[in-house]
């Protein structure tokens, strides 16, 4: 041993061997070793192993080799090394005492007096850990007889001994041990040492619970080391203090001691407690004793006061419950071994009661928000069910207890209420978390929902608990009050910590004297203290909550509520707490404090918890309520407003508006509950509440205040359920004042986003959710913020809904006995009332919410509004619409407002809507995919089959409804139509209207499925439709207003599924008007074309054709295609506007003129056709069946085709064509004798020619002429077969067109017709053609003389064929004669032909033929006979004068001048106009043959009249004697003058003038040279003003030298004007002719035509023509229709179209025309022409003062600009008399925006 290296070996070898060695020899030898050992006990290396080798020296000393006599003083000598005295332990720095515990052990076993000494000893010495130890050991070896202690088992000397070796036990000692010598002596004496050291060590570390933060584990390791050894003293007491308890020590004291001991921050402390604690279990005779001591009651109520625990409870130890459910398992299991009958009555009473204590504790346990803790309480009361059951409690006196254990323990979820009324408490996913729970069927869901460690079940739990101990409660049960009080003592603990984390107190418990909270008293860690103490606000939340919910309800009327004012005291005293917290005024007043809180947490806690009172004490809860909002809203605002600090109290003013609204939110259900005493006073202070907070809200610094959401949202759930309840009481309107519910409904709206908002509603919300966000800085905060604010709106716009809901009805049909208004209201106007559409569009968004909540208070929002007495058709018809589901969604509003209906029409009452709504509703849900959807439609459809007195049952079809296969449920749809509309076929015309309706509202990609069942319904309906005809003055039958509704709405379906469901239309149309309904087929005829002209779309008559198509398919098939040929007529061809003309319609033809605008004139550009024109269109799709039968229409419809192939119009032109090879193909199947192959290759052949076979409408007249003559040339020989005399038919057709169509363009194209067709004339033929020509020769119109130019072309064509009737010559002289005095160039033109024709065809020389001529005169003839003067107005034109001058020629061969003129004035007119041509004719050199034979004409008449100059002249002209054209000229002058008078000489003086004004220049230039001598001869008497107006004409131009000229001769004018003014009346002669007409030439045109008197003249000549026309009477009817303008017809037919932007653009575009146009001065004649005429004048006028008038003296008049007076001077500024005569040029006129003139 002496070498280190080997002593870890050699040491316990040494040991070992003496210890085995003889008797003598260890007893020599031991005591040397045992000293060695004590050598190296101090180094540390050594320690264990020299211990481990005293403890085996020890014992083979006393139990192998002891001695005796000198035991004691040696153990004394050897002890005193190993337990050294006045040391708290053997040796400071020993961590194991295992080897010195068996060393005492060892002597106390051997010598028990002298150990007992020792321990005695080492308790003085403070070691009490060895000493306690020793004793069990001991004591448990007297237990087990053992006489001697075990030699250690181990031979490792490193390792300390073993317990194993040595077992021991704290439990009570067996009576046999107790009765061994010095054992008593040893329990008391050291029962009482042990008691001392435990109170002692429970002072002393007792309060270091695993509840209090400093001893956490991070202090752990920091305890003083006094604490440490006092801890292990602690440990070692606990240990035997069961085995040992003295008397001195009360078992309720032990048990606290053990109690705290398990809490222990030590775990040897816990372990032993704990230990000790079962031991007290486990002795039978204080099992009871300690039972009821351990009842949680019992700790709880005895340990709320103890120290280091804080504000927890030693129960939130899951050391300590889970020692305490082994025991209760341990002590009911030990109770359910024992056989009933076993236990005696007195036990079993005690049993009962102590089952009733641990209930208590263990409902307790379940109000605790640690989930360990509650499910601990779960687990001990399932392990007290079977115990409760075995020993029948139900039978002794504490039988109550069973109550609450059997509710805990079954019950049903679905219906209970301790589940109800949650909605406003739980989020959404909360809410399906308990939905799941109520489903789940299970009858322990309580205690299911308690075990859960679901957040979302904590919380359900929160909500669930509460109720269920009211209901305990309120039922007086032992186990709810004794639960309460358990609570009442809990929460009370809580109170003040609550207080100082809702920053209402400081630590102290008060907060600093003058310290007003405001929204920065917390200190910048108090969000997060709240944040880190939520499980203690929520535990005392949920306490809070159970306490008021079964608070007493006090009768005592206390002072009023100020509990706001408690802040600055906050009584933290228990008993005072616990005092204040049995009633619920009490309760009011504790928490009042809380509602204005600067965490949310506590104020929801304390609203929640007063939301929980007890329905019995709601009215006086509203009393303290309107106290407490009197007191804090009014009072403080008025004394403090303008105080410092404003914003904090606005802050404060917020919370508790917030929190007061929920209160009242959260209670307003209970007001229908409460009994008619207290209701009253209760809907007084709710409906005081909302007038003061609806006023609060709409104040203008609150309107836009974004922090006041929540405030908002709770204002709107007080308003729903406040009116839901008013709605529920009778005569409820008295207490509302008026406007009431308009005014709040209006205010929530604004704060709903389902639907469409207000602008201001939009901005409010932008600034808003702008101010939220730049509330906070921190850009993270922002977003969060902004997020907060969004959400609450949200939250806001769902209660907003509900708010809607409950006062909609109300607000919509305002009441008519609304009660009087509140005396502080101030009167205000009556808000806007609400509109159907709004509130459905609304409600319509609300059903799509993904809130359920939303969609049920949308529901009832809707069963209000339909189900009410005052519903309106507008709210009804808008629902009806909205009804209608879509078969592809079943899910969508729709489905909801079907579903509302059903409900009210089948329970309330159906009617309120008519029989056709509801089936047109029913049919089309009906076919929906969803079962459900279809039982309910049967079922509507079965209700008002029942209301409107239907008699068989709908029994037969519910189950075929319910049939999921379509071929099944699609086949009851039918059966069920044809029952309806059997049984009920008066309804037929709503059920068509209802349902086209509907059809048309169906989108185009819908489900076709419905539309096409619906269609096929309609077949169903439709033969019972009755319609009201009205007969007009054709016998034309017209629908009736009412039946044009019908006709309107069968209409609107054929347009909308005429192409994809064409036969069920066909059919509908069919049925429509078959047997004996076939007239209906000619009234739809009637009402289509009617409305044509009104709507004027392609649209519209797309839709007609394919109507009457339908129609030619039904028995009415002839008499439509009879009616559409008849209005196929001349007269009907001009597009009617009587309806825009006329007086306004009816409103009800109004209305239907506005719907197919709608329908069908959208986007579409109008089209103006008349009725023959739209009846035609519809003829080309009357497909009647052997239509080639009705021989007499087919001329017909060829005579309305022909003229309208070219319409401009492209639908009537297109539709015209495309009729015309259709009715050539309609009459193939007639043609039986031709060749049908041959005949439809033909017709093929002209289709794909395409439009080179047609003309168009600007095409020249050959053109047109030539192509038709073409077409008529293939198609009459085709139709010849079939229709005997066709042309001629055609041609009698056309001529009636030309006499009766006032279409232009179509007359036009008729007479064309008549051209093609060589119709030879016949009298009545001619009396159609003057007829028409009456009323439109002579017009200024050029549009109508080209007519008239036309039809007298048509005479010409008709006169030069070979049929002409020899009796029409003598009207055809009349007829020429009239037409010649036409005042329009054009018809001149053509009337000049005709007289040409004429004269081919008849002889003029024959007198018989001259008098028939005269004799035949009309006899309403307005003129002389002679054609001379007529013709003469030919020869002023250029256009007519070659022509004029070659029947000049003709008629002066003949020898009767009878039919001219008289023959001296004949011969002065002829040889007059000769001398022009003459004299061109000479200088040029030139006579052609006609000249030379009209002169020999001339000389032959002279001649004849013994006027031989004249006849010498002539012959002389012919035979070219004249040597000069002078010469010539001058014996022609003077033969003049030796043959005719003076007074003749005016008139060929006019004649010459006039020559002057046509055009031709060879022309001008011969009249002039004529009339420079004729002026020369002095004969002239006087001419006038106007006679100069041909000649000041040409001042201007390149004939100006010849005109002064001959100015410059002098003549002799009577009257006239000065110089300027003559000469302007000149230049501008046709443009100022229309002031006034002339009486000389008239204002002459480009050509040089002019007419004097215009208007005379056109009267004269049409009153000729009709003269003409009159002459016999084979006309049945004379034209007096007048044409439409055509140049107008598309001006108005925009002007149809044209809205007041139009007229405005027009109008802005005219101004600026007129602003932009600057007309360029006409340029004036200079001063020197201006001289020079001045004197011409002058010499040649008379100085008579008779100055005769003239129709040009105000000419220059013009606009007012200057004012002339008589003395004026004839010279003036240039510059002014430009400006004054600036409009004056006809070039200004013509540049007029519309480019026709503005004269």
């Amino acid at each position: 041993m002496s070498k280190p290296r080997y002593w870890h070996v050699a040491y316990p070898l040494a040991v070992t061997s003496l210890c085995v060695a003889p008797h003598q020899y260890f007893l020599r030898n031991w005591t040397a070793c045992f000293e060695y050992g004590l050598s190296k006990m101090k180094e540390k290396p050594h320690r264990i192993p020299v211990l481990n080798g005293i403890v085996r020296l020890v014992w083979t000393y006393l139990y192998r080799c002891q001695e005796p006599s000198a035991t004691s003083p040696k153990l004394d000598s050897l002890l005193k090394h190993i337990f050294p005295a006045g040391r708290s332990s053997i040796f400071h720095h020993e961590e194991h005492l295992e080897p010195f515990i068996c060393i005492v052990h060892f002597i106390l076993s051997r010598y028990f007096e002298y150990g007992l000494g020792l321990c005695m000893d080492l308790l003085q010495e403070a070691a009490v850990n060895s000493s306690s130890t020793t004793i069990l050991l001991t004591l448990h070896a007297f237990e087990r007889e053992e006489s001697a202690p075990t030699w250690p088992s181990s031979v490792d000397f490193a390792a300390v001994p073993s317990w194993d070796d040595y077992p021991s036990s704290s439990d009570a000692l067996p009576a046999a041990v107790v009765s061994r010598h010095g054992v008593q002596e040893l329990l008391d004496r050291y029962g009482t040492v042990i008691t001392a050291i435990a109170r002692s060590a429970s002072q002393s570390v007792g309060q270091m619970s695993i509840f209090d933060e400093q001893w956490s584990l991070s202090r752990v390791l920091c305890i003083p080391q006094p604490s440490r050894v006092t801890n292990i003293y602690a440990a070692d007491m606990f240990a035997v203090v069961a085995a040992m308890l003295n008397t001195s020590l009360p078992l309720t004291d032990a048990v606290s001691i053990l109690i705290r001991g398990i809490i222990h921050v030590e775990p040897r402390i816990g372990e032993a407690a704990g230990a000790a604690l079962r031991r007290f279990m486990a002795t039978g005779g204080m099992r009871l004793r300690f039972c009821a001591t351990l009842r949680p009651s019992y700790l709880i109520l005895r340990m709320l006061g103890g120290r280091g625990t804080g504000a927890r409870l030693v129960l939130e130890s899951t050391r300590l419950l889970n020692f305490w459910i082994s025991l209760v398992e341990g002590w009911v299991n030990g109770i359910l071994q024992k056989p009933k009958a076993d236990i005696a009555a007195v036990e079993r009473e005690a049993i009962s009661l102590q089952g009733t204590g641990s209930l208590q504790g263990h409902c307790f346990l379940l109000s605790h928000e640690a989930s360990t803790v509650r499910c601990a309480g779960v687990k001990l009361i399932r392990i007290l069910a079977p115990f409760v059951a075995h020993i029948n409690a139900d039978e002794g006196a504490h039988a109550g207890s069973s109550i609450p254990l059997n509710e805990l323990l079954d019950c049903d979820a679905r219906e209970n209420p301790y589940f109800q009324g949650f909605d406003e408490l739980l989020d959404s996913s909360e809410l399906d978390r308990l939905q799941q729970w109520r489903r789940a069927g299970r009858k322990d869901v309580l205690l299911r929902i308690a075990d859960s460690n679901y957040d979302k079940d904590k919380k359900i739990w929160r909500c669930v608990f509460p109720n269920f101990v009211q209901a305990s409660f309120q039922q007086s049960l032992e186990v709810a009050v004794d639960c309460r009080a358990m609570i009442e003592a809990a929460a009370s603990r809580y109170h003040p910590s609550m207080l100082h984390l809702a920053g209402l107190s400081t630590l102290s418990g008060r907060l600093p004297a003058g310290t007003s909270r405001t929204p920065g008293f917390a200190d910048k860690d108090g969000h997060k203290q709240v944040k880190d103490n939520m499980n203690l606000i929520d535990q005392w939340y949920l306490w809070i909550k159970i306490l008021c919910a079964t608070a007493t309800v006090s009768d005592s009327r206390g002072a009023p509520v100020q509990a706001g004012r408690e802040h600055s005291r906050a009584p933290s005293d228990t008993t005072f707490e616990r005092e204040r917290m049995t009633t619920t005024r009490c309760l009011f007043r504790y928490l009042t404090p809380f509602l204005d809180a600067e965490y949310a947490p506590f104020r929801d806690a304390a609203v929640l918890s007063i939301s929980s009172f007890p329905s019995s004490g709601f009215s006086q809860l509203l009393e303290d309520l309107n106290h407490f909002a009197f007191r804090q809203f009014y009072d403080d605002a008025r004394s403090k407003s303008g105080s410092p600090g404003s914003s904090g109290r606005s802050r404060r003013q917020a919370r508790l508006h917030s929190a007061v609204a929920r209160i009242y939110f959260l209670t307003a259900h209970q007001l229908q509950h409460q009994r008619s005493s207290a209701k009253q006073d209760a809907i007084s202070c709710a409906l005081k509440f909302i007038r003061n907070m609806q006023t609060f809200l709409v104040a203008a610094e609150n309107r836009d205040n974004y922090a006041l959401q929540r405030l908002r949202r709770y204002f709107c759930g007080l308003v729903e359920r406040f009116f839901d309840s008013l709605a529920n009481l009778a005569d409820s309107e008295r207490f509302i004042s008026p406007h009431m519910h308009v005014t709040l409904y209006r205010l929530c709206e604004e704060w709903c986003q389902y639907g469409v908002q207000s602008e201001s509603a939009k901005q409010r919300y932008i600034l808003m959710q702008r101010a939220a966000a730049a509330a906070v800085h921190d850009p993270q905060a922002e977003s969060d913020s902004a997020e907060r604010f969004q959400h609450e709106t949200k939250l806001l716009s769902n209660a907003a809904v509900g708010a809607l809901a409950a006062l909609c009805q109300r607000a919509y049909y305002p009441s008519e006995t609304i009660g009087s208004p509140s005396p502080t209201d101030r009167p205000q106007e009556p808000p806007k009332q609400l509109e159907a559409v709004q509130i459905l569009d609304r409600l319509h968004h609300v059903f799509q919410s993904s809130y359920p909540q939303v969609v049920i208070c949308g529901r009832n929002a809707l069963r209000s509004l339909i189900s009410s007495r005052k519903a309106d058709k507008a709210l009804l018809s808008e629902v009806l619409r909205r009804s209608f589901i879509d078969s592809k969604d079943s899910t969508s509003s729709s489905s909801t407002f079907f579903e509302v209906l059903c409900e009210v029409a089948c329970t309330v009452d159906v009617g309120s809507y008519t029989f056709a709504q509801i089936i047109c509703l029913g049919l089309t849900n009906l076919c929906h995919v969803d079962s459900g959807i279809r039982r309910k439609s049967l079922m509507l459809l079965e209700v008002m089959h029942e209301y409107s007195s239907g008699v068989l049952s709908f029994g037969e079809f519910e189950s075929m409804t319910a049939n999921p296969l379509s071929s099944v449920y699609l086949h009851a749809h039918r059966l069920v139509t044809e029952r309806l509309s059997g049984e009920h076929p008066n309804h037929a015309n709503d059920v068509i209207t209802e349902m086209a309706t509907l059809l048309t509202r169906i989108p185009r990609s819908g489900n076709e499925r419905v539309a096409l069942l619906l269609l096929q319904s309609l077949e169903s309906w439709v033969p019972h439709i009755q319609l009201t005809l009205d007969p007009d003055n054709e016998a034309r039958l017209h629908p009736s207003p009412a039946s044009s509704r019908v006709l309107y709405h069968l209409l609107t379906l054929t347009k909308r599924y005429s192409e994809s469901h064409f036969e069920q239309v066909a059919a509908i149309w069919t049925r429509f008007a078959d047997y004996p309904n076939e007239t209906y087929g000619a009234a739809t005829i009637t009402f289509l074309i009617n409305q044509a002209l009104k709507v004027a779309t392609g649209a519209f008559v797309d839709c007609a054709s394919t109507v009457v198509a339908c129609l030619s398919r039904s028995a009415a098939a002839l008499q439509v295609y009879e009616l559409l040929c008849y209005y196929c007529e001349p007269e009907r061809m001009v597009p009617s506007l009587d309806h825009q003309l006329k007086e306004p319609p009816g409103a009800e033809a109004f209305e239907l003129w506005s719907d197919l605008n709608a329908q069908f004139a959208e986007e579409q550009p109008k089209i103006l056709l008349g009725p023959a024109q739209y009846a035609l269109i519809l003829l080309g799709s009357a497909a009647m069946e052997a239509q080639w039968t009705h021989v007499t229409s087919i001329p017909v419809i060829l005579q309305a085709i022909f003229p309208n192939l070219d319409h401009r119009v492209p639908l009537m032109r297109i539709r015209a064509r495309g009729m015309f090879f259709q009715l050539l193909r309609v009459c193939i199947p007639g043609l039986v004798q031709s060749n049908c192959s041959a005949l439809v290759a033909q017709i093929s052949v002209l289709e794909d020619q395409g439009d080179s076979i047609f003309w168009k409408d600007d095409d020249a007249n050959e053109i047109v002429e030539t192509r038709m003559s073409a077409l008529f040339s293939q198609v009459f020989p085709m139709l010849q077969p079939l229709v005997p005399a066709l042309e001629q038919t055609v041609g009698k057709l056309a001529l009636a067109y030309v006499e009766l169509c006032n279409m232009r363009s179509l007359a036009l194209r008729s007479l064309q017709v008549l051209r093609v067709l060589k119709l030879p004339l016949s009298h009545a033929a001619l009396d159609q053609l003057l007829s028409r020509l009456s009323v439109s020769i002579a017009d200024a119109d050029p549009e109508r003389q080209a007519f008239s130019a036309e039809v007298i072309r048509t005479i010409i064509y008709m006169v030069t064929l070979d049929e002409l009737d020899g009796t029409l010559l003598p009207r055809l002289f009349w007829t020429t004669y009239a037409v010649l005095t036409t005042s329009a160039e054009t018809d001149y033109v053509q009337a000049i032909k005709l007289l040409a024709a004429f004269l081919d065809r008849i002889d003029l020389d024959d007198p018989h033929i001259v008098d028939l001529i005269v004799a035949q005169r009309p006899r309403d003839w307005n003129g002389t006979i002679g054609l001379q003067q007529a013709l003469m107005s030919g020869l002023r034109s250029a256009t007519t004068l070659n022509d004029t001058f070659a029947i000049l020629g003709r008629l002066a061969k003949l020898k009767c001048s009878r039919l001219l003129d008289s023959s001296q004035n004949w011969l002065r007119d002829l040889f007059t106009l000769s001398l022009p041509w003459c004299m061109h004719a000479m200088c040029n050199d030139q006579h052609d043959e006609a000249l030379n034979d009209f002169c020999s004409s001339i000389a032959d008449l002279a001649d004849e009249e013994g006027l031989e100059s004249i006849n010498r002249i002539m012959v002389s002209f012919v035979k070219r004697r004249f040597r000069t054209k002078d010469d010539f000229l001058r014996q022609s002058i003077g033969s003049l003058r030796d043959h005719y008078p003076p007074d003749d000489w005016t008139d060929i003086a006019t004649l010459l003038l006039s020559l002057v004004l046509n055009k031709e220049r060879w022309l001008q230039v011969s009249s002039m040279h004529v009339l420079k001598v004729l002026f020369q001869q002095r004969a002239l008497q006087s001419l006038g003003t106007e006679h100069l107006m041909p000649l000041l004409r040409l001042v201007e131009g390149d004939l100006a030298t010849q005109a002064l000229d001959v100015l410059e001769e002098p003549t002799k004018i009577t009257g006239g004007l000065t110089a300027k003014q003559v000469l302007r009346m000149s230049m501008h002669v046709s443009t100022l002719a229309g002031a006034g007409e002339t009486d000389i030439f008239g204002a002459p045109e480009d050509s040089g035509w002019c007419i004097a008197r215009v208007q005379h003249r056109q009267t004269q000549c049409r009153a000729n023509v009709l003269a003409v026309a009159l002459m016999f009477t084979t006309s049945s009817r004379i034209s007096t229709v007048h044409f439409q303008s055509e140049v107008q017809e598309p001006l108005f037919a925009d002007e149809l179209d044209e809205d007041l932007g139009v007229l405005v653009q027009d109008l802005h575009e005219l101004s600026e025309f007129f602003e932009k146009t600057k007309p360029q001065a006409q340029l004036l004649p200079s001063q020197q022409l201006e001289d020079r005429v001045a004197s011409i004048l002058a010499r040649s006028t008379d100085n008579s003062s008779d100055i005769p008038q003239t129709p040009f003296a105000d000419v220059f008049q013009i606009g007012g600009s200057r004012d002339h007076s008589e003395d004026s001077s004839d010279e003036s500024d240039p510059e002014s008399e430009v400006d004054a005569f600036k409009y004056d040029s006809p070039d200004f006129y013509r540049s007029a925006p519309n480019g026709k003139g503005l004269y």
